[in-house]
């Protein structure tokens, strides 16, 4: 149990809640991608934004549904977890999208603080794009060595800068993260006592899908 809910049911929420982000950050990706070619032209970790029409296809209910059964069946256990519609799941990936806005945005304001040559929407589409590789490159810990590749290679920066640029941003964002766990871990410990959860289905109760 994970406050109350289900282990299975836990780890299925944050699987798809991850999915659900990542093809946010794809989307923006595509948005800026014109950018990039106009004056850079194409590179390899372009590639990546073919997970795009394969993670819209992937998201739809009744293929989540197949993906959970055979999981069920690997595992011999039973997932406890509410498949959403798809248009429910394609809303969530658009309330995503800001986002990464914001991840980007604060990209490249690393950037023009070393250079005054950084271009907004390049700099956007190599930060989402990086962490999109990152995330992607599932053996890869963090993304380590992906994401700043990918900036470096996609950025329109000087290598140096871009370099720079990477690893300023990615302690940033863990400065960030290990600050925003600080404040609010006591304050989720606190709420937990009074926090409700749906109840548990029965182990012989099959995957809903509405």
């Amino acid at each position: 149990m994970r406050g109350g809910v289900p282990r299975t049911r836990a780890y299925a929420s944050v699987a798809l809640s991850l999915g659900l982000l990542y093809l946010a950050a794809l989307f923006v990706a595509a948005g800026f991608l014109p950018f990039a070619l106009s004056s850079g032209g194409f590179n390899g970790w372009m590639l990546f934004l073919l997970a795009l029409p394969l993670g819209v296809v992937m998201l739809h209910h009744a293929v989540l549904a197949r993906m959970v059964s055979v999981v069920e069946k690997l595992t011999r256990r039973t997932i406890h977890f509410e498949i959403p519609q798809w248009r429910d799941s394609l809303v969530l990936v658009a309330r995503y999208v800001p986002t990464w806005f914001f991840v980007g945005t604060a990209t490249w304001a690393v950037a023009r603080s070393l250079t005054p040559d950084a271009s907004y929407p390049k700099v956007m589409f190599a930060t989402v794009l990086s962490w999109t590789a990152g995330f992607l490159a599932v053996p890869v810990p963090a993304g380590a060595g992906i994401r700043e590749a990918v900036l470096t290679a996609s950025s329109g920066l000087d290598g140096g800068v871009a370099a720079a640029t990477a690893i300023v941003a990615r302690i940033l964002f863990v400065l960030v993260d290990v600050i925003g766990a600080a404040i609010c871990a006591p304050i989720a410990g606190r709420k937990r006592g009074g926090a409700r959860v749906g109840p548990v289905p029965r182990h012989d109760e099959p995957v809903v899908i509405h």
